[in-house]
């Protein structure tokens, strides 16, 4: 790849950010929505597998939706040092650590889905042996989360190694 002018570079991170805080933004909302689905579910039906289900949904939004909510704070204080650094004699510096920074990012894609799978597999168990509908429950909610890991995890990674990319030829070797 070309090695990127500072312009092009201030475009690549405000394209990333930007893209970072609109799935943000979706994870919160989805989550809002899903919460209110398993509400209803809940009180129209009152039985153990609705129980599990909400309770497992509600774990997996917190944790998704808490996860985003901390980004949302965080994000616009990193793009905003870099976007300032760009022209700066520190640039150099700013970007090399931004690179570190994503490769960390893009290291933990596998774990997050090893993650998804393990609860996938446990999913699989519990409704292979358990006969209890909170279980099943339960069960359901794991592969919501795996659904869930997937999605978020495909459009990120596919960010962030674009944005590794443009990072990577706008620094110097």
């Amino acid at each position: 790849m070309e090695r990127l002018d500072p312009q092009a570079m201030l475009v690549a991170v405000q394209t990333y950010f930007k893209g970072e805080r609109l799935e943000m933004f979706s994870i919160v909302l989805i989550g809002a929505l899903l919460l209110i689905a398993c509400t209803v579910l809940y009180l129209g039906t009152r039985d153990g597998f609705s129980r599990g289900f909400c309770m497992t949904v509600a774990l997996a939004v917190a944790l998704f939706g808490g996860t985003a909510l901390w980004l949302l704070c965080h994000d616009p204080q990193v793009a905003s040092a870099l976007l300032s650094a760009v022209h700066s004699a520190q640039a150099q510096q700013a970007f090399a650590a931004e690179l570190s920074r994503m490769q960390v990012v893009i290291d933990q894609y596998p774990l997050y889905r090893l993650a998804g799978i393990a609860f996938t597999v446990l999913a699989v168990v519990i409704v292979a042996f358990v006969r209890s509908p909170l279980w099943n429950g339960v069960a359901a909610g794991f592969c919501l989360m795996f659904v869930a890991l997937l999605l978020i995890d495909h459009y990120s990674a596919q960010r962030a190694h674009t944005y590794m990319r443009q990072l990577s030829a706008f620094v110097e070797p």
